[in-house]
């Protein structure tokens, strides 16, 4: 299996991509399926219009959580941890990035044992995420 494959598509058109994620310690999957829709022509597109999937692993965690996220663009990232009350309570990047696939490790030795939510805003469209931290 491949950790980031990668497909090259020769026509515009509308395409279905499935990704299918596989955890062999516990035996389990999932499959996430989406339409994409291809351009071939040049141009450049200012607005982010990709959906916003982060990979948390693991989770629940203790201490140490990998937060993974992919860009199809330059963009501005925020990825936050917030509490259950919504208050911010670490900053783990504010800034703009190139397209490409990015890891980010989260030390929660300064956290209690919790609910917490990752949020993502990136380009102005925001995603939470629960985590949970058990020490």
């Amino acid at each position: 299996m491949l950790q980031s494959p990668l497909n090259t598509y020769l026509q515009s058109g509308l395409y279905t991509v499935c990704l299918i994620s596989y955890d062999s310690l516990i035996n389990c999957y999932d499959t996430i399926c989406k339409q994409v829709t291809v351009n071939c022509g040049v141009g450049v597109d200012e607005s982010y219009t990709g959906e916003i999937i982060l990979g948390i692993y693991p989770n629940p965690f203790n201490l140490i959580t990998t937060i993974a996220y992919s860009l199809q663009q330059k963009s501005a990232v925020q990825l936050e941890i917030i509490d259950v009350l919504g208050n911010k309570v670490i900053q783990l990047e504010n800034e703009v990035k190139v397209s490409g696939n990015y890891q980010v490790v989260l030390n929660a030795d300064k956290l209690s044992s919790g609910i917490y939510f990752v949020k993502m805003t990136i380009d102005g469209n925001t995603v939470k995420q629960k985590i949970v931290l058990k020490k």
